[in-house]
C-alpha cells in the first residue's frame, strides 16, 4: 500500500458563500504575467467566458477594483492588476504558504495505512499539547530520511527535535528561523537529583515545580524553566509518591527528540 499523503484546498469565502479559490487566483497570476484576458485564460486553463465570469466575480468581491481592462488590446482585450489586485494576489500567496506549512505539520507524524489513520484520531490532542516552546533553529543535520533540528530557547538552553526529511522540506525549515516546538505532557519524564540524568532522551531541562494537581487516577506537575516558560508532566500517583515531589523542588524534565512536534510561528 502506497503511503497516504495529506492534501487540502484553500478558499476565501464571502458572507454570501461565494468562494475565491485556486482556480480564480490562477487567472490573477496569469493576467499579471500576460496582460491579456484571452492569453491569461489559456494559461490558467479556463475558457474565455469563464475568465470573464471570474473577472466579474472579482469586481464584486472587493470594495476596490482588482483588475483594470481595456477593450481591443493585445489578444482580445488588455488587462492588468490594480494596486488592490496586487495586494490581493500577495495576500493569497502568503495564505498559500501558511497552508502548505500547516499541511507539513500534520504530515510530520502521519505515517501510512492504519498507522496514519490512528495519528489522525489523535491529532486534536497533539495540536492542544500542554507544552509549547518558542525558539530559533541553530542547527540542522539531515540525511535522506531523517532530520535533527536543534532549537535555542530564550534561556539559552537547547532543545532537539527529530522529524522526517520530507517534513523538513515541506516546512522550509532553515537555520536562524523562529520555530515553535510542542509536546504532550504524558511524554515528559521527571527525574530528581542535582546531576543531569544519564538517559537516552536528548532533551533534559532543569525546571522548578510550581504546582501539583492529582486525583485518584494520576497527577499533573506544573513547572517553570529558567526563562519562565511553563512545562507540564503527566505522571502516575505511584511515581509522584516514589519521587517525593513537592512544590518548589528542582527537577529534570526529559523527553525524546522524536516526541517534539514542530510548527512555524505563522501557524500559531
Amino acid at each position: 500500500m502506497d503511503p497516504l499523503k495529506l492534501s487540502g484546498s484553500l478558499f476565501l469565502q464571502t458572507p454570501e458563500s461565494l468562494k475565491l479559490g485556486e482556480d480564480r487566483m490562477r487567472l490573477l497570476i496569469a493576467l499579471k504575467e500576460e496582460g491579456s484576458i484571452s492569453q491569461a485564460a489559456r494559461k490558467a486553463n479556463l475558457s474565455y467566458k469563464t475568465a470573464w465570469d471570474t473577472i466579474h466575480f472579482l469586481a464584486n468581491l472587493h470594495p476596490h477594483p482588482l483588475i483594470q481592462t481595456a477593450v481591443g488590446g493585445k489578444g482580445g482585450g488588455g488587462a492588468f492588476l490594480t494596486e488592490a489586485g496586487e495586494k490581493m494576489l500577495a495576500t493569497w500567496r502568503e495564505f498559500t504558504r501558511i497552508h502548505e506549512q500547516f499541511l507539513g505539520v500534520l504530515e510530520q507524524n502521519f505515517g501510512s495505512g492504519q498507522a496514519g489513520l490512528s495519528v489522525l484520531r489523535r491529532m486534536v490532542m497533539q495540536t492542544s499539547a500542554r507544552n509549547v516552546f518558542q525558539g530559533k533553529i541553530v542547527r540542522i543535520q539531515s540525511s535522506s530520511v531523517q532530520a535533527e533540528i536543534l532549537i535555542q530557547l530564550a534561556s539559552g538552553e537547547h532543545l532537539a527535535a527529530q522529524i522526517t526529511q520530507a517534513s523538513l522540506e515541506k516546512l522550509g525549515l532553515r537555520e536562524e528561523m523562529p520555530v515553535q516546538a510542542s509536546l504532550k505532557a504524558s511524554q515528559v519524564m521527571l527525574f530528581t537529583g542535582e546531576e543531569e540524568p544519564l538517559i537516552s532522551a536528548r532533551n533534559r531541562l532543569k525546571a522548578t515545580i510550581e504546582a501539583i494537581h492529582h486525583d485518584e487516577i494520576g497527577a499533573v506537575v506544573d513547572m517553570g524553566l529558567q526563562d519562565q516558560t511553563k512545562l507540564a508532566a503527566s505522571i502516575t500517583n505511584e511515581s509522584l509518591k516514589r519521587l517525593g515531589l513537592a512544590e518548589g523542588q528542582a527537577v529534570w524534565a526529559c523527553f525524546k527528540a522524536s516526541s517534539v512536534i514542530l510548527g512555524l510561528e505563522a501557524l500559531g
